[in-house]
């Protein structure tokens, strides 16, 4: 009699056991369904997301780069430049608005770095600029699909590889490949020089002060720079030398005998920022590079 009980009730435990695992599996499945439930919700208000610049996600590429539309009074007084692109075509841009004007829709995209704090266009800064100055018009609006690429930082290998990637590369000189030797010295310089070297959206600085911009293209097209043989640290050093010998040169080599008050202000600014290189125009900073630099 006691096996015959020990049988039966080993049995009835087994079934038991059997009824729980099921209804865990059950739950499980349940929870499973759930969860597949609100990430399709969740993907699904990522694709109709409105961000405040860019306008609405239509799409989200394999490669991680995010597809807006947006218009272009929404998007352009909220972007930039990127420092290291090509210097722009004036002669292109007065062109691109005689189309623009001419359409309803603006044909073509532009690409976009974002760093987390930045949004700065790296493909399409001719177009940026034609539409940029049609806007002087506050009734002036197009639609614009932009790719935007997320990077870790605007001065990294990802960033330059995206510019070559997103522009025509037989439109692409050589000198105007972004260079990341030249960028870290910008870079350090402006840490420098904070009160002396700017990132401003035009790419030009006012008073005794030098855009970042400006100061990577009198590198850019400069031999000396170019040179291989000379590196990052050594560059930098000559441009903190060519600094220091400016910086002992009297207010009648920058000035002449002028002594109008916008002088005045720009030498005393440039004595408390430490930067003078600022106080030359861009023509006579190009000169001074050639010469200085051998």
């Amino acid at each position: 009699m006691f096996s015959v009980f020990s049988k039966q009730e080993d049995t009835s435990n087994y079934e038991s056991l059997e009824r729980d695992l099921q209804e865990k599996d059950a739950i499980i499945d349940q929870k499973n369904a759930i969860i597949q439930y609100y990430e399709k919700k969740i993907n699904e208000l990522e694709e109709g997301a409105q961000h405040i610049f860019l306008g609405k996600l239509l799409h989200t590429r394999p490669d991680g780069v995010c597809i807006y539309r947006s218009s272009v009074r929404q998007l352009f007084p909220n972007i930039r430049h990127w420092e290291f692109n090509r210097p722009l075509d004036k002669d292109h841009v007065l062109k691109l608005k005689d189309i623009i004007q001419a359409k309803q829709c603006l044909e073509g995209h532009i690409d976009i770095l974002d760093d987390g704090n930045e949004l700065c266009i790296v493909n399409g800064q001719h177009r940026f600029e034609a539409i940029f100055d049609l806007m002087k018009n506050a009734t002036f609006d197009r639609e614009i699909i932009t790719n935007v690429h997320k990077v870790s930082s605007l001065t990294s290998d990802e960033a330059n590889e995206i510019f070559l990637a997103t522009n025509n590369i037989k439109n692409v000189q050589m000198s105007d490949n972004p260079d990341v030797k030249f960028q870290h010295i910008c870079m350090g310089l402006q840490e420098e020089f904070p009160n002396g070297i700017t990132k401003n959206k035009s790419g030009k600085a006012n008073m005794w002060r030098l855009d970042i911009k400006q100061l990577y293209n009198l590198m850019q097209y400069n031999d000396y720079f170019n040179n291989s043989n000379n590196s990052e640290k050594s560059l930098f050093k000559n441009i903190i030398d060519l600094n220091n010998t400016l910086s002992v040169k009297p207010y009648d080599y920058f000035f002449g005998k002028k002594r109008a008050e916008k002088f005045k202000k720009q030498y005393k600014g440039a004595c408390e920022s430490k930067f003078f290189m600022g106080l030359h125009t861009e023509t006579q900073l190009a000169i001074l590079f050639q010469n200085h630099f051998k």
